[in-house]
């Protein structure tokens, strides 16, 4: 029997996680937004890009990059909210939080979410 052992790279996986939970919080913010009648349709056409890129975007077959993301929070009416943090210590205790804006910092921050809030 053969086996085989993969060495997972922590920034690599550590880069995928985010991208993973972009990718679903875009996609749970669209349906959302479905639900009030707004298609990827209308969303590519207020982009003024193919409804295909939006699939694929969100799919991850197309890259998705920081204007590419704040396009779509903008045609879902949707601000984006990012915060870098410290993964939580193992004892349970406080972790530190760096926040963009600068007011709490600490070194070596962890990406750990980007959220899309809508208006209402």
């Amino acid at each position: 029997m053969t086996s085989f052992l993969f060495r997972l790279d922590p920034r690599k996986t550590k880069a995928a996680q985010f991208v993973a939970k972009v990718r679903r919080e875009l996609q749970q913010a669209l349906a959302e937004e479905e639900k009030h009648g707004l298609t990827k349709s209308r969303i590519a056409e207020k982009l003024g890009i193919h409804r295909s890129a939006i699939t694929r975007r969100l799919q991850g077959t197309e890259n998705l990059t920081l204007h590419s993301l704040s396009d779509l929070a903008w045609a879902m009416n949707r601000d984006i909210v990012f915060r870098l943090e410290r993964p939580m210590p193992k004892g349970n205790e406080p972790a530190w939080t760096a926040v963009v804006d600068g007011s709490r910092t600490d070194t070596q921050p962890v990406i750990r979410s980007v959220l899309l809030m809508g208006e209402g």
